[in-house]
Protein backbone atom coordinates (compact mmCIF):
# COMPACT_ATOMS: atom_id res chain seq x y z
CA UNK A 1 0.00 0.00 0.00
CA UNK A 2 1.81 3.47 -1.16
CA UNK A 3 1.61 6.45 1.59
CA UNK A 4 1.22 9.96 0.76
CA UNK A 5 4.60 11.61 1.72
CA UNK A 6 4.43 15.16 3.06
CA UNK A 7 6.72 17.17 1.31
CA UNK A 8 5.99 20.77 2.11
CA UNK A 9 8.62 21.03 5.08
CA UNK A 10 8.20 24.40 7.05
CA UNK A 11 11.60 26.55 5.84
CA UNK A 12 13.39 30.01 6.37
CA UNK A 13 13.12 31.56 10.05
CA UNK A 14 10.98 30.68 12.70
CA UNK A 15 10.23 33.36 15.45
CA UNK A 16 9.37 32.37 18.87
CA UNK A 17 6.15 33.76 19.83
CA UNK A 18 5.93 35.13 23.20
CA UNK A 19 2.53 34.18 24.61
CA UNK A 20 0.12 37.50 25.66
CA UNK A 21 -1.43 37.26 28.96
CA UNK A 22 -4.43 39.27 30.28
CA UNK A 23 -4.45 40.56 33.61
CA UNK A 24 -6.25 37.70 35.28
CA UNK A 25 -3.09 35.59 33.79
CA UNK A 26 -5.19 33.59 31.42
CA UNK A 27 -3.81 33.77 27.66
CA UNK A 28 -5.48 36.88 25.59
CA UNK A 29 -5.91 34.52 22.24
CA UNK A 30 -7.07 38.30 20.35
CA UNK A 31 -3.46 39.74 21.01
CA UNK A 32 -1.86 36.21 20.18
CA UNK A 33 -3.91 36.05 16.90
CA UNK A 34 -2.51 40.20 16.06
CA UNK A 35 1.10 39.57 16.91
CA UNK A 36 1.35 36.18 15.20
CA UNK A 37 0.24 38.41 12.22
CA UNK A 38 2.44 41.12 12.42
CA UNK A 39 5.32 38.12 12.67
CA UNK A 40 4.18 36.48 9.29
CA UNK A 41 4.03 39.94 7.52
CA UNK A 42 7.71 39.81 8.72
CA UNK A 43 8.19 36.32 6.58
CA UNK A 44 8.69 34.27 9.39
CA UNK A 45 7.21 30.99 10.89
CA UNK A 46 5.58 30.79 14.15
CA UNK A 47 6.93 28.66 16.94
CA UNK A 48 4.37 28.79 19.42
CA UNK A 49 4.60 27.52 22.92
CA UNK A 50 8.59 26.92 22.70
CA UNK A 51 11.12 27.51 25.69
CA UNK A 52 10.39 31.57 25.04
CA UNK A 53 6.69 31.36 24.92
CA UNK A 54 5.53 30.57 27.68
CA UNK A 55 4.93 26.60 26.92
CA UNK A 56 5.18 24.97 30.52
CA UNK A 57 2.69 27.92 31.91
CA UNK A 58 -0.02 26.83 29.69
CA UNK A 59 -2.61 24.20 30.02
CA UNK A 60 -2.75 21.37 26.94
CA UNK A 61 -6.25 23.01 27.00
CA UNK A 62 -5.20 26.56 26.77
CA UNK A 63 -2.67 25.54 23.97
CA UNK A 64 -5.49 23.49 21.81
CA UNK A 65 -8.00 26.71 22.01
CA UNK A 66 -4.50 29.36 20.86
CA UNK A 67 -3.84 26.74 18.28
CA UNK A 68 -7.74 26.90 17.25
CA UNK A 69 -7.84 30.82 17.30
CA UNK A 70 -5.25 31.09 15.31
CA UNK A 71 -6.44 28.64 12.76
CA UNK A 72 -9.83 30.31 13.02
CA UNK A 73 -8.05 33.68 12.84
CA UNK A 74 -6.55 33.01 9.14
CA UNK A 75 -2.84 31.72 10.13
CA UNK A 76 -2.42 29.23 7.59
CA UNK A 77 -1.40 25.90 9.78
CA UNK A 78 1.44 25.24 7.44
CA UNK A 79 3.56 28.35 8.87
CA UNK A 80 3.28 26.80 12.50
CA UNK A 81 5.95 24.86 14.69
CA UNK A 82 3.93 24.58 17.69
CA UNK A 83 5.78 22.67 20.98
CA UNK A 84 4.05 19.73 21.89
CA UNK A 85 6.16 18.14 24.02
CA UNK A 86 5.06 17.69 27.73
CA UNK A 87 6.12 15.14 30.94
CA UNK A 88 2.78 13.33 30.77
CA UNK A 89 3.03 11.25 27.02
CA UNK A 90 -0.81 11.52 27.22
CA UNK A 91 -0.48 15.86 26.95
CA UNK A 92 1.78 15.40 24.36
CA UNK A 93 0.32 12.82 22.34
CA UNK A 94 -3.08 14.77 22.46
CA UNK A 95 -1.21 18.12 21.50
CA UNK A 96 0.82 16.71 18.44
CA UNK A 97 -2.64 14.65 16.88
CA UNK A 98 -4.22 17.90 16.84
CA UNK A 99 -1.27 20.27 15.97
CA UNK A 100 -0.83 17.79 12.56
CA UNK A 101 -4.84 17.62 12.37
CA UNK A 102 -4.92 21.49 11.77
CA UNK A 103 -1.95 21.23 9.47
CA UNK A 104 0.61 22.37 11.00
CA UNK A 105 3.72 22.43 9.40
CA UNK A 106 5.66 20.31 12.39
CA UNK A 107 5.97 20.41 15.79
CA UNK A 108 8.60 21.10 18.45
CA UNK A 109 9.08 18.49 20.81
CA UNK A 110 10.99 18.92 24.02
CA UNK A 111 11.84 15.24 25.82
CA UNK A 112 10.28 14.27 29.21
CA UNK A 113 12.57 16.75 31.53
CA UNK A 114 11.26 16.48 35.21
CA UNK A 115 13.36 13.36 36.36
CA UNK A 116 16.75 14.35 35.14
CA UNK A 117 19.13 10.99 33.98
CA UNK A 118 16.99 9.59 31.66
CA UNK A 119 18.76 6.63 28.96
CA UNK A 120 18.74 7.51 25.22
CA UNK A 121 16.53 4.50 24.69
CA UNK A 122 14.45 6.29 27.43
CA UNK A 123 14.45 9.28 25.21
CA UNK A 124 13.76 7.40 21.95
CA UNK A 125 10.61 5.59 23.26
CA UNK A 126 9.22 8.63 24.45
CA UNK A 127 8.99 10.40 20.87
CA UNK A 128 8.21 6.75 19.73
CA UNK A 129 5.63 6.29 21.34
CA UNK A 130 4.27 9.67 21.09
CA UNK A 131 5.07 9.30 16.76
CA UNK A 132 3.25 5.92 16.52
CA UNK A 133 0.23 7.57 18.56
CA UNK A 134 -0.42 10.02 16.47
CA UNK A 135 0.17 8.31 13.23
CA UNK A 136 -2.86 5.92 14.50
CA UNK A 137 -4.21 8.99 15.36
CA UNK A 138 -4.01 11.23 12.00
CA UNK A 139 -3.30 8.64 9.43
CA UNK A 140 -6.02 6.26 10.72
CA UNK A 141 -9.03 8.20 11.80
CA UNK A 142 -8.38 10.68 9.10
CA UNK A 143 -9.29 8.56 5.97
CA UNK A 144 -11.85 6.16 7.62
CA UNK A 145 -13.28 5.09 4.57
CA UNK A 146 -10.54 4.22 2.76
CA UNK A 147 -8.65 2.22 5.51
CA UNK A 148 -8.08 -1.28 4.05
CA UNK A 149 -5.90 -2.45 7.38
CA UNK A 150 -7.47 -4.03 10.33
CA UNK A 151 -6.14 -2.46 13.48
CA UNK A 152 -3.73 -5.47 14.12
CA UNK A 153 -2.01 -5.12 10.52
CA UNK A 154 -1.81 -1.50 10.80
CA UNK A 155 0.45 -1.77 14.29
CA UNK A 156 2.82 -4.63 12.39
CA UNK A 157 2.78 -2.81 9.23
CA UNK A 158 2.14 0.45 8.89
CA UNK A 159 3.45 2.26 12.26
CA UNK A 160 6.93 0.77 12.21
CA UNK A 161 7.15 2.11 8.38
CA UNK A 162 5.71 5.60 9.52
CA UNK A 163 8.56 5.77 12.16
CA UNK A 164 11.06 5.23 10.27
CA UNK A 165 10.13 7.65 8.19
CA UNK A 166 9.36 10.21 10.72
CA UNK A 167 12.84 9.64 12.53
CA UNK A 168 14.71 9.64 9.40
CA UNK A 169 13.45 13.20 7.94
CA UNK A 170 13.97 13.85 11.69
CA UNK A 171 17.32 13.48 11.28
CA UNK A 172 18.34 14.88 8.47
Amino acid sequence: MATAERTDRIKGVLSPVVTPFKADLSPDPARFVRQCRWLLSQDVGLAVFGTNSEANSLSSEEKIELLDRLVAGGIDPSRLMPGTGCCALTDSVRLTAHAMKLGAGGVLMLPPFYYKGGSDDGLFKNFAEVIERVADQVFRQTHPLTNILSDTEWRREMAPVLLRRAFARALV
